[in-house]
């Protein structure tokens, strides 16, 4: 019975919150992977209560615990552009690094320059 009403009144709490719009407790309910929230929005708008969820959230940086940039960013564009080439093989099987279906990679793995 009090695991009902603990997890009852956390729904409504959180339901509440959604309609009102006060962030600090739907932040902390995405700190819990899986959560599913309960939304009142339909039952909100059957009885004219107004729907604040919508409202655009100000967040005053003074608030937040990030405090970046602390002076505004330069960024120099390099002479000679980088040249790199980024080579992603996650889900290659072992059976395909062989002389004939991938020459170039068994050559370095001949030298050890892989």
């Amino acid at each position: 019975m009090i695991f009902f009403l603990g997890t009852a009144s956390e729904r409504i709490a959180y339901g509440i919150s959604f309609l009102k719009g006060y962030s600090p407790v739907l932040i902390s309910a995405q700190a819990f992977p899986g959560y599913l929230p309960f939304l009142l929005s339909d039952l909100a708008r059957k009885y004219g209560i107004k729907d604040n969820s919508r409202n655009d959230l100000q967040v005053k940086l003074s608030d937040t615990a990030l405090n970046y940039p602390l002076k505004k960013l330069q960024i120099e564009t390099p002479e000679q552009r980088l040249n790199i080439v980024w080579l992603v093989a996650e889900s290659w099987r072992w059976d395909m690094l062989d002389p004939e279906i991938t020459p170039a990679a068994w050559a370095g793995r001949e030298t050890g320059k892989t």
